[in-house]
């Protein structure tokens, strides 16, 4: 020991190195080229990074993500969140598809023309009368004569009586003048023709895509009447603001009760998230549903799902699907070579870039798009 001891004081100070910052994590995003790029934040980044302290906001979360270039070199980068959303709906008249007597007993529909080819990403279905429960397909042109497929098989419905209600159907964005849509008749009477219909326009603002993961659960035992499941989050203090649950049944209403079990004084007491009635309504192998369930982030990385089930059947659960909170992008300038990301050491601080200067005038809707890597 004496003899290291000594080793270890000889050596000079010009030869001592200081350990790199450790990092858990790295993976590759590709660019695309030169120039300025946005990065959707994923659950891989989530799960491996700092989780964000209460609200989703720059500087209260992924505070140890680093980015390099191809000579090791730290590149600048700024979490930025899209502008505020302005919905923008733009509503015309609709037309006939064909004349009535040539339509076919199967299927029934409108178009409707906008005047000029706008950039749109969600129709709504106005001024049809309730109940209606509907497969509908809708179609976008520019020019009435080559069709782009936008909605395939959706499902729309107004039901009163069951209190379910979905008249909006999203799509990719892109610019159209003309929107085509289809029902299917097949199992249900044709609906009447509505005087107008509407279009919400994308404009100056870039929706970060939405972000879900499937989730592991198990039933637990529980009383009659009360399902019990374990349902296991990816990690700890994830932004997570509803899950999915996929009910099985034709005929569903059930209230449903998110718990997080946390450690309190020695003990586990029952936390409540959040609550909401699960539905489901399928008429003539149509199904609407409304089966989220809002909560509040959760701290622990278990969550208790408890459904009153009455005097039914137990509860059948499909899946479980985590819905994240409203992410930023991850902002940089591209030189146009490698790009490394590592993240992964919580003692680390938010970085201060000079990058930082440029955040009240950078355009994150003019940003070419980069994405992930294989890891």
């Amino acid at each position: 020991v004496a003899a290291t001891v000594l080793l270890m004081t000889a050596v000079p100070p010009a030869q001592q190195t200081t350990a790199e910052t450790p990092f858990r994590y790295e993976r590759p995003v590709q660019t695309g080229g030169p120039g300025p790029r946005r990065l959707a934040v994923d659950v891989p980044l989530l799960i491996g990074g700092r989780p964000f302290q209460g609200r989703v906001a720059p500087g209260t979360g992924l505070t140890d993500l680093r980015l390099y270039d191809a000579n090791g070199q730290e590149l600048q980068y700024l979490l930025v969140p899209n502008p505020p959303a302005q919905p923008a709906w733009r509503s015309a008249k609709t037309l006939p598809v064909v004349p009535v007597e040539t339509r076919t007993q199967k299927t029934s529909g409108f178009e409707v023309d906008f005047g000029e080819a706008i950039t749109i990403d969600r129709f709504r279905f106005d001024g049809i009368a309730a109940p209606f429960l509907k497969r509908v397909r809708i179609e976008g042109s520019g020019d009435r004569s080559r069709w782009t497929l936008l909605v395939d098989q959706g499902t729309v419905f107004s039901l009163p009586d069951e209190r379910l209600v979905q008249t909006e159907l999203a799509f990719m964005p892109g610019a159209y003048r003309y929107v085509r849509v289809t029902w299917d008749d097949t199992r249900s009477a044709q609906l009447p023709r509505p005087d107008v219909a509407s279009a919400r326009e994308v404009r100056n603002v870039v929706p970060a895509p939405p972000l879900t993961t499937p989730l592991v659960f198990e039933r637990r035992p529980s009383e009659p009447g009360r399902g019990q499941f374990r349902v296991r989050l990816p990690a700890a203090r994830l932004p997570i603001v509803a899950l999915d649950v996929d009910i099985a049944g034709t005929r569903v209403l059930r209230e449903a009760i998110v718990y997080e079990p946390r450690l309190v004084g020695g003990q586990v007491i029952p936390t409540a998230l959040g609550s909401g009635t699960l539905r489901r309504v399928v008429q003539d192998d149509v199904t609407a549903s409304s089966i989220r369930i809002p909560i509040t982030s959760p701290v622990e990385p278990l969550l208790d799902l408890v459904i009153d089930e009455g005097n039914n059947p137990p509860s059948e659960i499909r899946s479980v699907t985590a819905v994240f909170a409203d992410l930023p992008w991850i902002y940089f300038e591209s030189k146009g070579d490698t790009v490394i990301a590592r993240y992964g050491n919580p003692s680390l601080n938010a970085p201060r870039y000079d990058l930082e200067a440029v955040r009240p005038t950078l355009s994150i809707t003019t940003a070419a798009e980069a994405t992930w890597g294989e890891a």
